[in-house]
């Protein structure tokens, strides 16, 4: 079976489904609050409930036999977290880190542990 899905019955693949309508949930969902961000001139969003906090690059350490989009891990206040580099995640080339680029944690039930932007 494909992996792709299909809304109007046009087939999306699962990037699209994202990068397309990520941002339009308030067609589909209540209307809510979201988190959103860019990458490669592309705007992505996550409900800001699955939001826990924004902070700033810190040290992470890598994990052996993990995807390369999977940067490592750091330690927040006692807990590890995964961080998954989103650009590498949706196949866009990697770019240098600046002083914007952040690690958005979110809660579990969440697309996952946390990621940087």
């Amino acid at each position: 079976m494909s992996k792709s899905t299909h809304i109007h019955n046009q087939p999306l693949n699962r990037r699209s489904l994202l990068c397309k309508s990520i941002l339009r949930l308030n067609k589909f969902m209540k209307t809510g609050k979201y988190l959103t961000f860019t990458l490669a001139d592309e705007e992505f969003g996550i409900g800001i409930l699955k939001v826990k906090e924004i902070i700033g690059m810190m040290a992470i350490t890598s994990v052996p036999r993990i995807p390369d989009f999977v940067m490592g891990v750091i330690n927040l206040r006692g807990k590890v977290i995964p961080v998954i580099d989103l650009r590498l995640k949706f196949g866009m080339p990697p770019i240098d880190y600046t002083d914007r680029t952040c690690i958005i944690v979110v809660r579990r039930s969440a697309v996952g542990p946390g990621y940087f932007l």
